[in-house]
């Protein structure tokens, strides 16, 4: 069966801003200088279990040059890694061009965005992941659903995240559950923003509280962190 994702509404960690745009032709010049992405686009390819929290599978950088989507040209240098399109975030679909960003793998790439009159920018992106986390319940026969809490450790320069994110998924019959594509990171333009602290809460049908258990992971920029805990 499948669960639930429940998300505590957040402030995103950085990003660009919004406004009118220099005429075409002018200086290319990002929102942002550098972007930081949690999750990739698994969903897309395994459905199954897997995760597609708001503000950590995406980003926009907006572009300080006006014009459409044909205006632009966006290349990865490593495309296996992250990649971009141009789109429009206008009233209608019209203006306020931006570089959505979309991550495909763990790693580091350079996007590198070309507007009018040959003008480039270059934005740096790191792609974090923990593509599978690994529950098993050992104990906890009458378990039903399982509650988790993804956030930023305390004393983290990112307070808009931490409050995290709730996600609520049924207990697993076999005693374990493996999520695909959970957090590791809200999307933006800090660092700070890992998802490294999960706590598991484990509940029976009642909602009765059969085991609540806090890990603290450890989160490499850059990486795959797959990971497996045991509750309790």
């Amino acid at each position: 069966m499948f669960g639930v994702l429940a998300v505590v509404a957040l402030t995103a960690c950085g990003g660009g801003g919004s406004g009118a745009s220099s005429p075409t032709g002018g200086p290319l010049v990002l929102g942002a200088s550098v972007a930081y992405i949690g999750t990739t686009n698994a969903c897309a390819m395994q459905p199954a279990n897997c995760l597609r929290a708001p503000a950590t599978a995406g980003n926009y950088v907006m572009l300080s040059q006006s014009g459409n989507a044909s205006n632009f040209q966006v290349s990865s240098a490593d495309p296996t890694v992250a990649g971009g399109s141009v789109v429009m975030q206008g009233p209608g679909g019209q203006g306020d061009p931006a570089v959505a960003l979309v991550g495909y793998t763990a790693g580091a790439t350079t996007l590198t965005i070309t507007g009018a009159n040959g003008a480039t920018a270059s934005l740096p992106i790191t792609i974090t992941t923990i593509s599978t986390l690994t529950v098993t319940l050992k104990g906890l026969p009458t378990a039903t659903n399982l509650r988790f809490l993804a956030r930023a450790p305390a004393g983290a320069a990112c307070s808009g995240f931490q409050g995290g994110y709730w996600m609520y998924w049924t207990a697993p019959a076999s005693g374990s559950l493996t999520l695909r594509n959970f957090p590791a990171m809200g999307a933006g333009t800090l660092s700070q923003c890992v998802f490294s602290t999960v706590e598991v809460v484990v509940a029976d049908a009642a909602n009765r509280t059969l085991a609540d258990k806090t890990f603290h992971l450890t989160i490499t920029l850059g990486h795959d962190n797959s990971t497996t805990l045991v509750v309790p």
